[in-house]
């Protein structure tokens, strides 16, 4: 009898046992798919948060890229000679500072004037502007006076007193504000806060930028920079050669800046 009772308590024993391990089993397959939609869910965060980091830097991208709209008038030319220097000289009173000038350019050519320090690049830069205090000797042959632009570091001939929209409403009086500020909007002059602010207010940068944003509302036949990089950070060299490689007219540049002359890739270079 105890015989038999202590197989019953066995196989109740073995059965149990049983049970336990096909429970267990189906118990493990549950932890696992648990763990499986756990790695699942993380996977997919860390997906939604890599496609956050990248819109987020396109949208940093688009914030510091000009895309710079020229307005280019009516009769625009389109080819044909912009400066013709035969046996040209420029001096200071009576003091010729350079002599001996041969150039031609043409609509849309790029000339790079570079020099050692006292060489003559500003002197030149300014004759080609039409500098009163500046002699010209030769045969000299330019836009006309209104269709040369200088662009230098200082940024002298902005309105110091006006916003960036009143300058650009002031130099283009037929455009709408719609228009104005959708032309600013492309140099980065976004919202009341930029377009608002008195020039005399602005950084360095945004001034570079407001000159190029009215240069290029009216694009002069010939453009004309004198040391434009100077005290400028990379990111405002970068929006310097943003326009200047889509700068319709024809372009002279005076700078020692070899990095950035390599970059905007100029046509001609005059060494002085």
């Amino acid at each position: 009898m105890r015989e038999q009772q202590r197989a019953a308590s066995s196989r109740e024993r073995g059965v149990r046992k049983v049970e336990q391990r096909k429970w267990g089993g189906v118990r493990s397959a549950t932890k696992l798919g648990r763990g499986n939609t756990t790695a699942g869910s993380k996977q997919l965060l860390i997906r939604e948060q890599q496609e956050d980091i990248v819109a987020r830097r396109n949208d940093l991208q688009r914030e510091t890229i000009i895309e710079p709209t020229f307005a280019l008038p009516a009769g625009w030319r389109r080819e044909g000679v912009v400066v013709q220097l035969t046996d040209a000289s420029v001096a200071h009173a009576t003091e010729t500072v350079l002599g001996g000038l041969h150039l031609r350019l043409d609509v849309g050519d790029r000339l790079a004037i570079t020099g050692d320090n006292g060489s003559g690049k500003s002197t030149l830069a300014r004759a080609l502007c039409g500098d009163p205090s500046i002699r010209r000797d030769g045969d000299w042959l330019l836009p006309p006076a209104d269709q040369i632009a200088l662009l230098d570091q200082h940024y002298r001939d902005l309105p110091m007193q006006a916003t960036p929209l009143q300058a650009l409403s002031a130099q283009m009086p037929d455009w709408s504000q719609t228009q104005c500020r959708l032309h600013l909007a492309d140099f980065l002059f976004r919202g009341d806060a930029t377009a608002q602010t008195p020039v005399s207010a602005l950084s360095g940068g945004e001034r570079a930028r407001l000159s190029l944003a009215l240069m290029a509302a009216k694009p002069p036949a010939l453009l004309v920079l004198d040391e434009p990089t100077n005290n400028l950070d990379m990111t405002l060299r970068m929006h310097l050669l943003q326009v200047l490689r889509v700068f319709p007219g024809t372009l002279v540049v005076v700078s020692h800046d070899d990095a950035f002359l390599q970059a905007l890739e100029p046509g001609q270079v005059l060494a002085l």
